[in-house]
Order: structure tokens, then sequence, then C-alpha cells
């Protein structure tokens, strides 16, 4: 009797044990295919809705931790990531809006030397979202643009002019399309745009229970003139730590390079944070940095 009992009991247990687990694929099920409406899969709408909404990535992660996307990572799909090929070598944004005389709409050319740093992306590869410098230009030019800049994204990029590799030349093959932009572009401020290669410990930070990518700049003083550059990112940077003391690293000044300053004094070249963050991290830190740009733009302006 004790036997049939006992029998019973493990039956019953097995019979529950078996409705949690149907309830938990079932929860799942509905996690997979809810968040798999929310994701896309190409770099534009990615930086869309990432522009509409700074949370937008939790939804990435939520998809590749749910247990249906690791079977089908695991044994069915081996997903590639795709990289956007374009047809023009520049892309300009631009807002037809009205300015005063003393606040003229302002130009802003931005690019990467090093166009192939890359920023955390091993959940967003598996959806085809390459998270690089060439990403964050655009949502920074997105911004920019948003307070009434006239901008223009550098397509061209010096890995396909280099012919050997060597980074070393990097800086070389940047100042091709820089002298043609120079040529034929009337900029009022150039922004070369770097991801560093140090650790996420060093280059993140957290102000009011948000994460931020750390930046800093470089100045080359082998310009002779490098004084003026260095002015203008000491301004920003001064603007920055006023504002938010953790957000800046400072400034490199480096003996060894111009890096390209000596063909305009309005050129400057930031790290927005490092191989280790993500992109939500970088678009936090250029909310924050893209009215102070504003203000060291408009304020050249009035003292030339």
């Amino acid at each position: 009797m004790n036997k049939f009992k006992s029998k019973k009991k493990i039956k019953i247990k097995f019979r529950y044990l078996i409705y949690v687990v149907i309830v938990f694929l079932i929860y799942e099920l509905f996690i997979y295919v809810s968040t798999n409406l929310k994701i896309v899969r190409t770099n534009e709408q990615f930086i869309s809705r990432i522009l509409s909404n700074s949370n937008y990535h939790l939804a990435y992660n939520q998809n590749y931790n749910n247990l249906f996307s690791y079977i089908l990572r695991k044994y069915i799909n081996n997903p590639t990531e795709i990289l956007k090929n374009q047809n023009e070598n520049k892309i300009t944004i631009s807002q037809n809006l009205m300015f005063s005389s003393y606040e003229q709409q302002k130009t802003i050319y931005i690019y990467s030397t090093h166009d192939l740093e890359e920023y955390d992306n091993s959940i967003l590869k598996n959806y085809n979202i390459t998270t690089d410098v060439n990403m964050a230009k655009i949502l920074l030019s997105k911004k920019l643009n948003d307070l009434g800049f006239n901008v223009i994204i550098e397509n061209k990029k010096t890995s396909e002019i280099l012919k050997n590799n060597n980074l070393d030349d990097s800086f070389k093959a940047s100042r091709i399309y820089l002298q043609e932009t120079i040529k034929n572009n009337d900029i009022d401020l150039f922004i070369d745009l770097h991801s560093d290669d140090v650790s996420r410990d060093i280059t993140t930070t957290e102000i009011d229970n948000k994460k931020y990518a750390k930046v800093i700049f470089s100045v080359g003083r082998k310009n002779k003139d490098y004084m003026n550059n260095y002015n203008i990112v000491e301004n920003l940077n001064r603007k920055i730590k006023e504002k938010y003391p953790d957000l800046t690293r400072g400034i490199i000044l480096d003996d060894n390079s111009t890096y390209n300053q000596d063909l305009s004094s309005n050129m400057i070249l930031i790290n927005i944070g490092g191989y280790q963050n993500t992109i939500d991290e970088v678009l936090n830190t250029i909310d924050l940095i893209s009215p102070l740009i504003k203000e060291i733009c408009y304020e050249k302006a009035e003292n030339s």
C-alpha cells in the first residue's frame, strides 16, 4: 500500500514538473517571438531605433539570452556580419533652419582615420548589426544636425586606401580625403572620431545611474601651430569637465604626430569610449557633448 502511494506521489510530482517546464517553454517562446518583432537587423534601422529610444538595445539582450535563441544559434543558424556598402563617398545631413544674423548655420565634417575601430559587438553581431566608429559617426552627426548644424560624414575608408594595412600610414591616407574636403567645402569644425584600445574600467563612467563612454582628446605637437588646435580642444574639454567631471580623461599631447591638424586649426581628434564599450554608452556620451560642441563652434565664430 505504501509503495503504491509512493509511486502516486512521484507521478504527481513528475506531472507538476512537466507543467512547470511547459509553462517555462511557453514563456520563453513568447519572449522570443515578442522581442523578434521589436528588433531590426540592419545598421540603418538600428541607428534609427536607438536614436529614438536609447534603451532599445535591451531588446537584443533579452532576445539573445532567450532559450530558443540559444538553440537556434547553437544548432541551426550561423549568422554572419553584414557591412553596409556605401556608393557615395560622403553623406551630407542638413536641415532648412532659420538662423539669426549672428548665428549662421555652420558645417561640421566627421571622419574616422581608423575606420576599423569597433565597440562591444558581442551580442549585436548575431543580428547583423555592426557597432563601430562608423556607426558612432552617424549617431554624432544626427545629434549635431538636430542642433542646427550641416554635417558631412566621410564614407571613404582609410583601411581600403592603405595597401599594406599599416596603421602608421592611416593619417597619410585620411589626409588625402581631408585635402579634397578642404578644397571643395567651407568647414567650421573637423572631428576625427576614434574608439580607444584600453580596457572598459578606464573608458567607462556612471552618471546618475547611467553608463557613459569616457572621452579623451589628442593634439599633435609636431604641428608647429598646434596651440590653435589645443585651444579649441582645451575649451571643449573644460566645458565637459565643468558639467560632467568624470566624463573626460583629458588631453594627450603627442610630440611625434600632427594627426593632420596642420591642415586646419579647427580640427579635433576625439576618442569616445573604447572597444569594450557598448554603442548605447557611446550614444549617451554623444547626447551630453553635442550641445557643448555647439557652444565652442559659435564661441569661436564670435571671437574671430
